[in-house]
């Protein structure tokens, strides 16, 4: 059902079923049973966007509608949701709210990965990447940085995640079409709103693919995050996401025997290994910013901000450094260093497998940070 703008936005507004059907009405769009249905069922995971649904749409639709879902089966496809003027700030959760609404329940919208490429023109290119390891202070970075003006920060946002690790194991998008791909997506971010100045935290694993990302945006500053490799690999213990990094959209990155050849319980271990290695390399060959835990979160404004060119007024500096001493993942809770004890957590074995596999590695990006101004 094609509507105007402004019927979009009355409609996305609603919170609830029955303000939606309500005003609906009031716009006299007739909503069928199965649509009233949709919009009363709740979908708080996001299932919605993992059913078969077929393409229905060519054309990009207006800046208010945002990708926020890249799905590969049977064919790529991109799913679309209205979130209007977005926040300064976008990670998934902020996502997932606009996805509950009502509308875009009844109202979805897909298209096929070439009309999302094609319709992109030349794309655009953000003003900073961030990569890290996990468990290094990249999401306060991506928050202190949300409060600059006039800059918009994509945190581990899903769609991003998946188009990169598409561009990188993808026959079909090997080379210029993969890059076009991470360029249409930045675009839909950053080239609609008057916002010209992104920056986009990655998800750890995304670091695997890090150089594919840096060729596509040739002219974006990279930055890379990392920590004591104990330290990280204590936090996480019992968390397997980092270890997902071997299957699904990166399976293909890895060969079977290397694999094999690794416990359960060491696969965090090696998916962290590699991205140090990938980020160490990366780094040494190009001048990215290597910015190590120990120096967070002063810098942020002394040295990754400036990298991105992007400069920091008092104001702002006075609000990021109230926010840098609360905790960055848990709202109203202060911050507490917890080095100390990651490390009196990490027995004797965790310790040399982590020098064995990672010591080069990690000494290679210390001094890598060291260099930065």
């Amino acid at each position: 059902m094609e509507m105007d703008e402004e019927a979009e936005a009355a409609l996305a507004a609603c919170t609830g079923a029955e303000e939606f059907a309500r005003v609906a009405a009031q716009r006299g769009i007739a909503l069928s049973p199965e649509q009233r249905a949709a919009a009363a069922r709740p979908d708080p995971a996001g299932a919605l966007f993992f059913m078969p649904f077929a393409a229905n749409t060519k054309a990009w639709p207006s800046a208010a509608w945002l990708p926020v879902y890249l799905t590969s089966t049977p064919e790529p496809m991109i799913d679309w949701a209205y979130v209007g003027t977005p926040g300064p700030l976008l990670d998934r959760f902020a996502l997932r709210r606009a996805m509950e609404r009502p509308f875009n329940r009844v109202f979805r919208k897909r298209m096929r990965l070439g009309d999302f490429i094609d319709g992109a023109g030349e794309g655009f290119a953000p003003a900073g990447l961030i990569f890290h390891t996990g468990r290094c202070g990249s999401t306060l970075a991506a928050r202190m940085s949300a409060l600059v003006p006039d800059v918009r920060v994509l945190s581990e946002l899903p769609v991003v995640s998946h188009a990169l690790a598409l561009a990188a194991t993808a026959p079909d998008l090997a080379g210029p079409r993969g890059a076009a791909l991470l360029r249409a997506t930045m675009s839909a971010y950053g080239g609609r709103q008057p916002s010209p100045r992104l920056i986009v935290r990655f998800e750890a694993h995304n670091a695997l693919a890090l150089a594919l990302a840096a060729r596509a945006f040739a002219q974006t500053p990279v930055a890379f995050l990392f920590r004591d490799p104990v330290e990280v690999l204590v936090s996480y213990q019992g968390d397997g996401g980092i270890a997902a990094a071997v299957s699904g959209n990166y399976a293909s990155l890895w060969d079977g025997g290397e694999l094999a050849a690794w416990s359960s319980e060491d696969l965090p271990l090696l998916v962290l290994t590699r991205i140090c290695e990938r980020a160490a390399a990366f780094l040494s060959e190009h001048r990215g910013l290597a910015v190590n835990y120990r120096d967070m979160p002063g810098a942020v404004t002394q040295t990754i901000l400036p990298h991105f060119g992007i400069a920091v007024d008092d104001a702002a500096r006075e609000t990021m450094r109230a926010i840098a001493g609360m905790n960055a993942k848990i709202d109203g809770v202060p911050f507490a260093d917890d080095s100390a004890r990651k490390h009196a957590r990490a027995d004797a074995g965790l310790r040399a497998r982590a020098e064995m596999h990672l010591g080069h590695a990690y000494r290679t990006l210390e001094a890598l940070a060291a260099r930065a101004p």
